[in-house]
C-alpha cells in the first residue's frame, strides 16, 4: 500500500518503522497508566524499559542477520560486519527476535527485583494488545503478513513487490488490528472488574483468546513462512499448542483460585 511514509535524501521512514515506534510508545504508555492504577512500582518500570529496548533491538537484529545471511554476509569482510550492525542505515529487525529479547529482559528484571509476576503479566498483556493493534496497521501499509487470494468483497489488491499476488487478497493485517483492538478492550474491562483479585487470570485469558484468533487467521494467510511437512504453517501449529497449553493453565488456575 504505502511502504514509505517519508523519504528525502538519505532520510527514509517506512510505514512499518513509524507504526512500530508508535506501537512501542503505546505499549509503554498503557503500561505506565495501568501500573499507576494498580499501584505498581514505577521506579522498577523506568529502570527496566531501556534494557528491554536495547536487548530487544540486539536480539531482533541478530535474528534478522541470521535469517538473511545471503544479504548481510556475502563474504567475510569488514563491510559485512558493518552491514550487520549498521542499524542506522537499514533499520530492519526481526519482530520475533525483538519480542524474545524484549520479554526476556522484562522477566529477568521481575525475577531479580522480586516483583509480583502475575500482576505485571496482566498489565503486560493488555499493553501488548494495544501495541499490536497499531503494529498491524503498519504491517498493512508495509504489505507484510498478507493473506491468500480471494474473490470475496473483502479482497484488496496490493501494489507492492513484497506481496507475491497481483490479485485481490485477504487483508489479514486488518483482521489482526480488529481482533487485537477487541482483546485490548476485553482484557482491560476484565482487569477493571476483577480489581486485583485474580492476578494472572487476565494474562491467561488474553493468551488463550489471542492464540485462537491467530490460529484462525492462519487459514487466511498467504505470506511465506516455514512449513511443516509442506502442509502446515509453523505459526499455525505454534498457535494451536499455545491455545491448548493456555486452556489447561486456565483450568488449573480456576480450580486453585476460583471457587
Amino acid at each position: 500500500m504505502h511502504p514509505t511514509i517519508f523519504h528525502i535524501a538519505f532520510i527514509k521512514i517506512t510505514s512499518l518503522t513509524f507504526f512500530s515506534i508508535l506501537a512501542l510508545f503505546t505499549f509503554f504508555g498503557v503500561m505506565i497508566f495501568l501500573a499507576k492504577k494498580n499501584r505498581q512500582r514505577l521506579q522498577f518500570l523506568s529502570k527496566t524499559i531501556p534494557g528491554m529496548l536495547i536487548l530487544g533491538t540486539v536480539i531482533g537484529r541478530l535474528f534478522e542477520v541470521i535469517l538473511n545471511l545471503n544479504y548481510y554476509w556475502i563474504d567475510i569482510s569488514f563491510n559485512s560486519i558493518y552491514k550487520s550492525i549498521a542499524i542506522w542505515h537499514s533499520p530492519e529487525i526481526s519482530f520475533v527476535g525483538f519480542i524474545i529479547g524484549f520479554c526476556g529482559f522484562f522477566l529477568r528484571q521481575i525475577y531479580y527485583k522480586q516483583e509480583h509476576l502475575r500482576k505485571w503479566a496482566d498489565i503486560f498483556i493488555i499493553s501488548s494488545f494495544a501495541a499490536l493493534t497499531i503494529y498491524s496497521i503498519g504491517a498493512f501499509l508495509a504489505g507484510i503478513n498478507y493473506g491468500k487470494v480471494t474473490e470475496t468483497f473483502l479482497g484488496i489488491t496490493f501494489n507492492n513487490p513484497i506481496v507475491k499476488y497481483t490479485l485481490p487478497i485477504y487483508p489479514t493485517q486488518i483482521f489482526a488490528a480488529i481482533y487485537n483492538l477487541i482483546l485490548t478492550i476485553f482484557t482491560y474491562t476484565q482487569y477493571s472488574k476483577t480489581k486485583n483479585k485474580l492476578d494472572g487470570y487476565i494474562f491467561l485469558q488474553g493468551i488463550f483468546i489471542y492464540s485462537l484468533f491467530r490460529f484462525i487467521e492462519s487459514f487466511f494467510r498467504g505470506d511465506e513462512v516455514p512449513m511443516l511437512w509442506n502442509l502446515i504453517r509453523l505459526p499455525m501449529l505454534v498457535s494451536f499448542i499455545v491455545f491448548y497449553l493456555s486452556f489447561k493453565a486456565i483450568n488449573n488456575y480456576e480450580k486453585k483460585f476460583i471457587k
